[in-house]
């Protein structure tokens, strides 16, 4: 389905309903921020590129645990070398996720409005 062709305020365009929907689903099932580029809004290729870093930070934290793992022939005691990075990688993931399913229900918000029709006078 297209994008509509009227922008919002912010100089958006506002897709419809079905597009909406889509975007979201994008947005939480694959890729955080590109169900917001494809709503066409700009501030999803950096939900994007926060989401990619949150993933690359946890699987860095998770392949050198594997590693110590490999090195010791026993699994590690705790939670392995640079803990740190695997909880900053998930808290970036996290928010990059939350803030582009934020961005998608506005999507969905502003594209119900954008179809809502007055009800019908009664007597005139």
């Amino acid at each position: 389905m297209p994008i509509k062709d009227s922008p919002d305020i912010a100089g958006r365009k506002t897709p419809d309903k079905a597009t909406a929907w889509a975007c979201l689903f994008t947005n939480a099932f694959t890729l955080p921020g590109l169900g917001t580029v494809a709503g066409g809004n700009k501030v999803g290729y950096v939900q994007a590129v926060l989401s990619v870093l949150g993933f690359g930070l946890s699987l860095l934290w998770a392949l050198g645990y594997l590693r110590a793992w490999l090195a010791a022939g026993e699994q590690p005691e705790g939670v392995g070398p640079n803990f740190w990075m695997g909880l900053v990688g998930v808290g970036v993931y996290g928010a990059a996720w939350f803030w582009a399913l934020a961005s998608s229900l506005g999507m969905i918000v502003s594209a119900k409005a954008a179809t809502a029709q007055p009800p019908p006078r009664i007597g005139k």
